[in-house]
């Protein structure tokens, strides 16, 4: 099987994140924070250095774990956004930014403006500025299209937003792991990270990045092992994000795949962005292909979204898994907002995203096979 739906969720793991999985999961029950004696193996601080480390945040309590980008973003929409506000984003989101901040319209009457993106899937920042002018208490915006592949300019957006006193949001579901992420240097205020895609961990963890300074309204509350007493939630960091158990494996697999990434990433050729790039060629020169975002290059991420011809996505997605043993994706990818905008059909596209463990054989093998489909239409 040649896997290509790694923007979904990576595979195959490192070996690395596989054994600790079955070690973790092995161990005797680890209660961070609830017995009379904390160790330097506790888990989640473990995970929560090297998760600062590799993001250079100021301090680990900028660092909240959660159950996936997904809960990030819905504790960071829903924690910062207060009834009235006018609140930014973009037609290149996902469903996790979009549907909070509905729901947020329909029973807070937030005020909430969609940008337009370009016909390669990216965001103008003259575009955001004008919106600005009128005002806005947040900015939400993906770093890079999940459909896509473009690359947003996330920095000159974080410094008009601050310009305006707007706070920043960062969807960087796609886009940590496989590419570099300076929190401090990028200034952003919160930024929403999956653990089961570039970083290599399992679904199920994620990690909202949240300045100091920054408070937000928690999700949930509930136990925390410490402050029993206290009637609400306790109010400092971690605890007022983290309500509940931890995910232990999940967070052991996340410090695995962090440890894997400054190991230097062993067994890996590339990155899922230069054979994105190959692929991008390939299918770019073949009659009745049409591939959408922009070329390869620093605009570029691991995704590569295509339409052949008259042919359905979803039946070109079924056709490669049992005719060639390719794993894709059809379909919308959550992101519905963005396909009038570049020009590809309302059914979606097929995406295919390798990974850094995506060999050069497989993306020739896949050019070949959506060869053979577009001769025989």
């Amino acid at each position: 099987m040649i896997y290509l739906n790694n923007a979904a969720t990576s595979w195959p793991k490192p070996e690395i994140v596989v054994q600790t999985v079955s070690e973790t999961a092995r161990a005797l029950p680890a209660e961070s924070g609830r017995s009379a004696a904390p160790s330097s193996h506790d888990i989640v601080a473990q995970c929560r250095r090297a998760v600062a480390h590799h993001f250079c945040t100021r301090s680990e309590n900028e660092v909240i774990f959660t159950s996936g980008a997904t809960h990030a973003l819905n504790l960071a929409i829903a924690g910062y956004v207060q009834p009235g506000d006018r609140v930014i984003t973009t037609t290149i989101e996902h469903n996790s930014v979009l549907r909070p901040l509905r729901t947020l319209q329909r029973d807070q009457g937030i005020r909430l403006v969609l940008l337009p993106c370009t016909p390669e899937g990216s965001i103008d920042p003259d575009d955001l500025s004008r919106e600005l002018s009128k005002g806005a208490s947040l900015v939400v915006v993906s770093a890079c299209s999940n459909v896509t592949g473009a690359v947003v300019d996330i920095q000159a957006l974080v410094a008009l937003a601050h310009q305006s006193g707007a706070a920043v949001l960062i969807d960087a579901a796609q886009w940590a792991g496989e590419n570099r992420l300076d929190f401090k240097e990028l200034g952003a205020d919160m930024v929403a990270v999956a653990g089961h895609k570039g970083l290599f961990g399992l679904s199920g963890t994620g990690v909202l990045l949240l300045r100091e300074g920054v408070s937000l309204d928690p999700l949930m509350s509930g136990g925390t092992g410490i402050q029993s007493q206290n009637p609400f939630q306790p109010g400092g960091r971690p605890l007022k994000y983290e309500a509940g158990t931890p995910n232990y494996v999940g967070i052991a697999a996340l410090h695995a795949g962090l440890t894997f990434h400054h190991n230097g990433r062993p067994g890996c050729r590339h990155t899922s962005r230069s054979a994105a790039a190959r692929l991008h060629e390939i299918l770019t020169a073949l009659d009745g292909c049409t591939v959408y975002g922009p070329p390869p290059g620093p605009r570029q991420a691991g995704i590569v979204s295509v339409s052949l011809r008259a042919m359905a996505a979803s039946d070109l997605c079924f056709l490669l898994q049992e005719s060639f043993g390719i794993t894709s994706r059809a379909g919308l990818h959550c992101a519905p907002l963005i396909f009038p905008h570049i020009g590809a059909p309302p059914e979606g596209t097929l995406r295919l995203s390798p990974s850094a463990f995506t060999t050069d054989q497989e993306i020739e093998t896949v050019g070949d096979a959506l060869r053979q489909v577009a001769e025989a239409l």
